[in-house]
């Protein structure tokens, strides 16, 4: 048996033993997504992934012949197009694709097409499109009547794939509102409008770049802020930038410049479009999407607690530097949401970590001939416990079983000292009657 006809017959197997499976749960990491059929529209198959009671994306498919599939995709920040066809998982190099409309091939254009898993794990050949500004190719799926794909097989010659799009105009409406509900207009809002819709998400897990001058300050997992009419902010804990676009393709670059400062103060200058990134001299921004796997692990992972906030200083955070991990030192510093919703409290006040029961708040060393500083450990017996004495909306102070409090030094040696800043824990008498605390959820 060949090659291709190897590869023909696992794809018609996957394609129908994972494809058509109306409600599949899939595990991704330490968050599940489920994968829901909602309902068919003519040869069209649709399906919604969502974890946590969160919508991740809305896909339709339809399957015209043996190893022969369109599917579309539409999600917060990311619109694709995807086909499978004779031969296009053969590698997994990016593909070069003569993407063309109708009978009109002479407007075709040479689009680089990546191989992507879809929520089962079925591989497609995918074609990102732009969310946050008109995209002519995913207005023309809405639009046109058949869609081809052109491209070469090594060895083999030239290929064309062709689907017919009846009924995707409905399609493309239907998954802009399974996957922006709130956002959907008179017009259904096809892809070219779920800018604005992006925007309803306070934050997105994303894999962003930000690089200044040729160093690199942002690099891989970042906590992406949709803005309206495209615009957004990347937050890779020290370091952020803004994106604010001022037209089809054009945008200004602003970022903090310095790390734990909570202004974008430094102008970076105009930037211009190139596929995710923007670019511009001297700076490129970069967000690109999760796939849906990785999104569910990252929202799943996120704490969904509440910020603890000293009464002084409401825009700073108690925290960590890095993981929530045995050994990790909370610290006061600028707040990171959603990585600072970090507490749970019982009706008595008493602090925990979230997500994280096997964890309690403890102290550095004690004993030793310094200022007890707080520290997560494995919980036992031995561990303090830590009470909140405040009630929203009040503050109040954080206080143990042995009449000691949370304190923060730094507030009397040098309160212009960057961050982050230090908590050190002393006897609630001495110690200027402890800083009081706040906690919310925002």
């Amino acid at each position: 048996m060949s090659s291709s006809s190897r590869f023909r017959l696992i794809t018609a197997g996957l394609l129908s033993a994972a494809m058509l499976l109306p409600g599949a749960l899939l595990a991704a990491g330490t968050g599940q997504v489920n994968l829901t059929e909602i309902g068919k529209s003519g040869a069209w198959t649709l399906r919604r992934a969502t974890t946590g009671g969160k919508v991740l994306m809305c896909d339709a498919y339809e399957i015209t012949g043996s190893e022969q599939a369109l599917r579309i995709q539409v999600g917060y920040g990311d619109a694709r197009i995807a086909f499978m066809g004779y031969a296009t998982a053969m590698n997994d190099r990016p593909m070069r694709v003569k993407l063309w409309w109708d009978n009109n091939r002479a407007q075709s254009q040479v689009v680089q097409m990546t191989l992507e898993p879809d929520p089962t794990g079925e591989m497609w050949r995918t074609y990102h499109a732009a969310t946050d500004e008109p995209d002519g190719n995913f207005d023309a799926l809405a639009n046109l009547s058949v869609i081809h794909f052109t491209y070469a097989v090594p060895g083999e010659g030239e290929f064309t794939q062709s689907f017919p799009l009846g009924g995707s105009n409905a399609v493309v409406k239907t998954l802009s509102a399974c996957a922006f509900p709130q956002d959907v207009g008179e017009t259904g809002g096809t892809a070219t409008e779920t800018a604005d819709a992006s925007a309803t998400a306070s934050t997105i897990p994303a894999d962003c770049e930000l690089t200044v001058r040729g160093r690199t300050y942002i690099n891989g997992r970042c906590t992406y802020h949709p803005g309206d009419g495209g615009s957004f902010q990347i937050d890779g804990g020290d370091y952020f930038a803004q994106l604010d676009v001022t037209s089809r393709g054009q945008g200004e670059a602003h970022w903090n410049g310095t790390p734990g400062s909570t202004h974008a103060q430094d102008y970076l200058g105009p930037v211009t479009r190139q596929g995710a990134c923007w670019t511009g001299p001297g700076v490129r921004i970069c967000a690109r999407a999760l796939s849906v796997a990785a999104t569910a692990a990252a929202v799943a992972a996120q704490p969904n607690g509440m910020m603890m906030n000293p009464d002084f200083a409401p825009n700073t955070c108690v925290g960590v530097e890095g993981e929530l991990t045995d050994g990790a030192t909370p610290v006061l510093h600028n707040c990171q949401i959603p990585g600072d919703l970090i507490f749970l409290t019982t009706p008595d006040g008493t602090l925990s970590i979230d997500k994280h029961p096997e964890l309690c708040i403890d102290l550095e060393a004690p004993g030793m001939m310094k200022p007890a500083q707080l520290v997560l450990t494995t919980c036992s017996s031995a561990t303090q416990r830590w009470h909140w004495l405040g009630q929203s909306p009040n503050g109040g102070m954080v206080r143990s079983d042995n009449g000691t409090c949370w304190t923060i030094p730094q507030l009397d040696t040098d309160p212009n000292f960057p961050f982050p800043w230090v908590i050190n824990v002393a006897p609630c008498t001495t110690a200027a009657g402890g800083v009081s605390f706040s906690l919310s959820r925002d």
